[in-house]
């Protein structure tokens, strides 16, 4: 049902006509991608990858690059290897990257992630523009570059500072895919997060193929063709297409039909059909294809497609990789022919464009945006997509019917939780260390007036509060887990009080940490995510809600305003019996959180205690106020 509401209010849509250029509105055919495949070959590799089904997933994505793009890879273990050289695209770097992937392996000692994305990107200059540079990093592993702890910690912390900031600053994109439940996934979404990236988890090396295309999409999206009851149509402004058959375990081959019925297969073909095979799927492409009906002979594997070179050609704008409750998404749709966007009226009105959204779990919306015949002067259709609340990966495919052409484009986006806890677990024995992190990811809540305390429970029975410190510098908020009542087990009960920069209050308690000191000499660095998305729905209604009640500024006024005389400061007065009153509060509230160890105290206990500390600290600023007065 929320997901069924929040289509109704997501196609609650507005189309604004308007004269601006493409080149003004932004919408206009992106420059050639620069594709870089960053691939572990650590050892374990060979669990996580028996098959090493790496090899077909590269190959895929080295056979979809488009010509006149850029594109290298690289492989690394303990050290860091360009196993194909960074150059642009054409049929002799093909080759090449396909006899290259037979070398991939699961031999390396080490996981060196910060190397790896150092040596891809030693092409850096400051201020050039790589907005278009797309990293797609595999791995199953953490990061691991010797066998002491304390140097691991360093270049982890080294990725998220130093690297990472080349990386924003640049504008280039990260694409990670964790190969393994044991990956660092921490890490990885905050490199994806922080770069405009996508974040993947493959469960299995049989998904690796579907996942890098997943990625790959993001660097260089194509325009498709529908494919409807194993048929589509060719029309003549098609100069190219290839057909991506995905084939589950034991299917049989696939036959391509042309209009004129003759049926061509991997061993029975023409010369001018490039027909390529790989382990699950196959990849067809016909250049100057004959103009109607295409059939697929076979059964085809989900995520099957035909995307097409066209003269005519459907773009539709960049929606970002990740987004949060609350944000609103603008999308634009337009066509092109010969590189100029199309603004003819009679041809604008005879097109249906339909906006499809689909969550993970396979439900879906439709919506048509071009009910009114009026077509916009610009040649560019606009949408809003909001209201979408549930955490979670959504497919937007927008489909577009022009009568004599079909033409589709879809986008894969990430609704992730608005706020990340992290939990850093490192060190073992005298080294024991515990650090826990908060950031506020979407600009929809207010960072001044939000913050998180902990409740520590110690292993002698009592109690501590404490504030995580906002670090203004990282923007994030942070506390160590000490042992300062000695060794043991210490509870951590952490609560988040928000607030939305449009003035709703919200709360959210993320999982608990049990921090052990000292830790066995055997646990390795554990990084793990305190926040589930499940546990984050009520934070992201209220976020949700952020749009409507925000109210845009009053416009600037055209006159001029006189300056006002500065006033002198206010002197708070602060009633002797509430001072009073709030010590005993604070006394009798800090004694049942230090005594009481037969269970958690009510969360209105620490409004409590908070209430009391900060009417006592008002109380001696307003004191020694009046006294240097």
């Amino acid at each position: 049902m929320r997901f069924t509401a929040a289509l109704t209010g997501l196609f609650m849509i507005v189309l604004i006509w308007s004269t601006a250029t493409s080149a003004e509105t932004g919408l206009e055919p992106p420059p050639p991608p620069d594709i870089r495949v960053l691939i572990d070959i650590s050892g374990s590799m060979k669990k996580n990858d028996p098959n090493n089904l790496r090899r077909p997933a590269l190959n895929l994505i080295t056979q979809l690059a488009p010509e006149g793009s850029t594109a290298g890879v690289w492989t690394f273990g303990q050290y860091v290897n360009e196993l194909v050289r960074h150059r642009p695209v054409d049929a002799a770097w093909r080759e090449l990257a396909r006899s290259k992937a037979d070398e991939i392996n699961s031999v390396a000692l080490f996981t060196n992630i910060g190397g790896v994305l150092e040596t891809s990107f030693d092409d850096f200059v400051e201020g050039r523009d790589y907005s278009n540079t797309h990293f797609i990093l595999l791995t199953d592993g953490v990061v691991d570059i010797s066998k002491e702890t304390g140097i691991n910690v360093s270049e982890r912390q080294r990725i998220i500072g130093d690297i990472l900031q080349k990386y924003r600053t640049a504008g280039a994109k990260i694409h990670t895919i964790a190969l393994s439940r044991n990956a660092d996934s921490v890490l990885l979404d905050r490199l994806a997060l922080d770069t405009g990236g996508i974040a993947t988890l493959a469960e299995t090396s049989e998904d690796l193929t579907r996942v890098f295309l997943q990625a790959f999409e993001r660097a260089a999206p194509a325009e498709e063709i529908p494919i409807e009851n194993n048929a589509f149509e060719i029309d003549s402004n098609v100069e190219e297409f290839t057909a991506l058959i995905f084939r589950d375990a034991g299917s049989k081959a696939i036959g391509l039909v042309e209009p004129g019925g003759r049926t061509f297969t991997r061993a029975d073909k023409p010369e001018y059909v490039n027909w390529y095979q790989d382990k699950g799927y196959d990849l067809i492409t016909i250049k100057r294809p004959f103009e109607g009906e295409w059939q697929l002979d076979g059964e085809l594997g989900k995520g099957s497609r035909v995307t097409v070179v066209s003269n005519l050609r459907m773009l539709v704008s960049p929606l970002p990789a990740t987004f949060f409750a609350g944000d609103v998404l603008e999308l634009e749709t337009g066509f092109f022919q010969d590189g100029e966007i199309v603004t003819d009226r009679n041809f604008l009105s005879l097109i249906a464009i339909d906006v499809t959204i689909r969550n993970q779990a396979g439900k879906a919306g439709t919506k048509r945006i071009t009910e009114d015949k009026s077509p916009p002067a610009d040649g560019v259709f606009r949408e809003s997509i909001s209201k979408l609340r549930d955490v979670g990966r959504y497919e937007v495919l927008v489909s577009a019917d022009g009568k004599t052409f079909k033409r589709q484009a879809r986008q894969r986006i990430e609704l992730s939780p608005p706020l990340s806890v992290e939990l850093e677990a490192t060190g073992t024995g005298e080294d024991t260390a515990y650090r826990i992190i908060a950031r506020a990811l979407s600009k929809n809540i207010d960072t001044e007036t939000s913050g998180l305390i902990a409740r520590i429970r110690a292993p002698d029975g009592g109690n501590l509060i404490k504030s995580l410190v906002r670090n203004e510098a990282l923007d994030q908020w942070e506390m160590e887990v000490e042992p300062v009542r000695g060794e043991g087990l210490y509870d951590v009960s952490l609560r988040f009080e928000g607030k939305t920069r449009s003035g709703l209050d919200f709360r959210f308690e993320p999982e608990n940490v049990t921090a052990e000191f000292p830790r066995q000499e055997a646990s390795p660095n554990e990084y793990r995510s305190l926040v589930s998305g499940e546990a984050i729905a009520e934070v992201n209604e209220t976020l949700a809600d952020t749009s409507a009640t925000s109210e845009a500024p009053p416009p600037p006024s055209e006159e001029p305003v006189a300056e006002a005389a500065p006033e002198e400061p206010a002197i708070p007065v602060i009633d002797p019996e509430a001072i009073a009153a709030a010590q005993v509060e604070q006394a009798a509230a800090e004694e049942s959180v230090t005594e009481d160890a037969s269970g958690m105290p009510s969360w209105l206990l620490w409004a409590l205690i908070g209430g009391g500390t900060f009417l006592v600290l008002a109380a001696l600023g307003g004191w020694a106020f009046m006294r240097k007065k």
